[in-house]
């Protein structure tokens, strides 16, 4: 009965532990790659601040029905950031997304893991920026442009600072995307989240600028403190199932011990077997009187 009770307990610490870890990863919100979507800034695109163990979908534009106008067209690459500047990208590349059936529903699921299972898996590290844009001008003769695009044009880019927090002092909760509001305030520098303007600043491998400074600081105590409580909540589980396991070896030795002695006893009644004998001889000597 002790035993099943401790291992109901290890069971259940362990479910907890894995429902823990679950909740920490948030579905952000959907980012539908198409000319109407507001979220792409003009000068600036979409700056998102995804953490580690986030999902994210991309979808391609659809339309409804059998009518095909205002179709849209596009292929997205993950580019480092001398092509994101530059709005430009190579024959290497490999797009992330094809978005030419415009009568499907197509998405591109972005899971921002450290470590992928999957050979050709995307793997995203705490600290560093990602990059995806479009080159493409929106119409089937464009697609396979390699300038420009949409990504010039229309600003339709995105910026993902993984592992890292927006200035705004607002908690990243209170936007899905995790994307800093705009400021209204226009005597504040808002220049530290220009993408285009700042063609010499490099903000990848988690380079900041003198005004971001604190920004830098914040997110690397940020990440550090998350990576030290996730050691201490492991060790925590560890260290309890390992006493629970030392406890229920120390009983099952008891309980040997305790059964041994019985199986002694147990033993003894067959050494009786001489008083038996000897009352049988008696019975057949007795029969033979007779």
């Amino acid at each position: 009965m002790a035993e099943s009770l401790l291992w109901r307990c290890c069971f259940s610490l362990l479910v907890v532990a894995c429902e823990l870890s679950a909740t920490r990863a948030i579905i952000l919100e959907s980012i539908y790659w198409n000319t109407t979507n507001t979220k792409f800034v003009p000068g600036q695109g979409l700056i998102l601040y995804p953490q580690i163990g986030d999902k994210m979908d991309i979808v391609c534009p659809r339309v409804e029905g059998s009518s095909m106008e205002g179709v849209e067209y596009y292929k997205l690459y993950m580019v480092p950031r001398e092509q994101l500047d530059t709005c430009t990208v190579t024959k290497a590349d490999t797009p992330l997304l094809n978005c030419v059936k415009p009568d499907q529903d197509v998405k591109f699921t972005l899971k921002f893991q450290e470590f992928s299972p999957n050979l050709w898996g995307l793997e995203f590290f705490r600290g560093k920026d990602y990059y995806i844009i479009s080159t493409s001008n929106g119409t089937m003769e464009g697609l396979e442009n390699q300038e420009g695009g949409v990504c010039k044009t229309k600003s339709m880019k995105i910026v993902m600072k993984v592992g890292q927090n927006p200035s705004d002092p607002v908690p990243p909760k209170d936007y899905p995307t995790r994307h800093p509001p705009k400021h209204t305030d226009t005597g504040k520098d808002t220049k530290s989240n220009e993408v285009l303007d700042k063609p010499g600043a490099s903000h990848r491998e988690g380079e900041t600028a003198d005004s971001g400074g604190g920004g830098k600081s914040s997110s690397v105590i940020g990440s550090e403190v998350a990576l030290f409580a996730g050691i201490a909540s492991a060790s925590v589980i560890v260290i309890i199932i390992i006493v629970m396991l030392v406890v229920l070896l120390l009983k099952y030795r008891r309980r040997h011990r305790k059964h041994s002695p019985q199986h002694a006893t147990r033993a003894v009644p067959q050494h009786t077997g001489h008083t038996q004998t000897g009352w049988s001889r008696r019975q057949q000597q007795w029969f033979r009187a007779q």
